[in-house]
């Protein structure tokens, strides 16, 4: 689990509890774990507690069985990988700025949560997504760029927003306003 940054290997797409609002993101991120679904953004957003992170990690699970590495971290992780490495100098951040950049396959979840969402945040997310956008094109470009939010939509950037909106390339998913850990339990 800690070599994926999972917190859970039970959350598989099997465990998932699927109701009218999330049916099409599991399809869809089952889909695109199996390699049957080419596409290079996805967007899901929803309430806190409507699965977004259960299938994220079903996901990863899921691209490890079939030896694909992801690399998983919250929001709040990578703002604060960022500005460490803004304190140790500049050559160390725009280190750590390209590592995320280039990552095959990069996951950010939790947007909105666990940090005060500066303009420097906003920002480096923003560039990263934008960054990743422009290589869509370039032969062999195989990037897959997934953020989560507990955010409404029409909270975001637009120019995160709008990348994931592309036909083409990417799929925006809603998840749903219900909180699945306040179920009642029989």
């Amino acid at each position: 689990m800690r070599a994926f940054n999972i917190s859970s290997l039970n959350h598989t797409f099997g465990s998932f509890k699927m109701n009218g609002d999330n049916k099409e993101a599991l399809a869809t991120m089952k889909a695109l774990s199996d390699g049957e679904l080419k596409k290079q953004f996805v967007l899901l957003y929803g309430t806190t507690g409507c699965g977004k992170t259960h299938l994220i990690e079903a996901t990863i699970i899921n691209w490890a069985k079939r030896n694909i590495r992801s690399y998983y971290m919250t929001f709040s992780e990578m703002t604060r990988k960022l500005k460490t490495a803004l304190r140790q100098g500049g050559e160390y951040y725009d280190e750590q700025f390209k590592s995320l950049r280039d990552r095959k396959i990069l996951i950010v979840d939790d947007f909105g949560m666990g940090t005060t969402e500066s303009k420097f945040e906003i920002s480096d997310l923003e560039d990263i997504i934008d960054l990743r956008y422009r290589k869509r094109y370039y032969p062999d470009c195989d990037l897959v760029t997934i953020l989560a939010t507990n955010k409404d939509i029409k909270e975001l950037p637009d120019r995160v927003v709008s990348r994931f909106y592309d036909p083409e390339f990417g799929v925006v998913l809603y998840m749903g306003d219900k909180d699945y850990r306040r179920r009642v339990i029989k």
